[in-house]
């Protein structure tokens, strides 16, 4: 006997609130989640580059690019266009602010060193010298935060707030989706 798939949890529009607004988050995971209640998925939000969504690393896109990550449709084109609402948009310029504040050669010159790849970085920071070419959201082990870490960091997020232990971080893109879904019907019942 198959057993049913079950549906997927949505968060309410409060509970999302409550994850991109509490002051106790750190501003960089209120960011993640915040892409994430605008349809991104956890792989697409990490592999979001400055350049993604800024053009200068200040200012902040209202319709971003996504790079596609979803292994199951290959057929689609490398990236997206995807509109975000403003409470992303003044999480990822306060994010971007954080970045840039991280190490002086934002702001001058400093020393810089060619890695064993090839690229051009800080000597203080050790960060991508070209602010564009850095991942949106790094790690202090690696260039680029990874899946597992952005899933972990929403658990423990989930857990602080006490919300329902079987949300993960695809409800958010879950939730949004529901939401749009709802507003079509609506405006084929119109």
């Amino acid at each position: 006997m198959n057993t049913p798939t079950p549906l997927p949890l949505i968060l309410s529009p409060e509970a999302v609130r409550r994850l991109i607004s509490d002051p106790l988050i750190e501003i960089g995971a209120r960011t993640r989640f915040a892409l994430g209640a605008c349809g991104l998925s956890s792989a697409e939000v990490g592999a979001l580059d400055i350049a993604h969504v800024s053009t200068d690393g200040i200012g902040v896109r209202s319709i971003i690019i996504v790079p596609n990550r979803d292994a199951r449709r290959p057929q689609l084109e490398p990236t997206r266009r995807q509109a975000i609402t403003d409470d992303a948009r003044w999480l990822i310029g306060c994010w971007l602010d954080v970045r840039r504040r991280r190490c002086e050669h934002h702001r001058r010159l400093m020393r810089t060193y060619t890695d064993e790849r090839g690229v051009l970085r800080c000597a203080a920071c050790r960060e991508v010298l070209e602010l564009l070419a850095a991942p949106l959201f790094d790690s202090r082990e690696s260039d680029r935060m990874s899946l597992r870490a952005i899933r972990h960091e929403f658990q423990r997020v989930r857990d602080m707030l006490g919300f329902d232990p079987s949300f993960h971080f695809e409800s958010l893109r879950e939730s949004y989706l529901a939401r749009q879904f709802a507003n079509e019907q609506r405006r084929g019942q119109k």
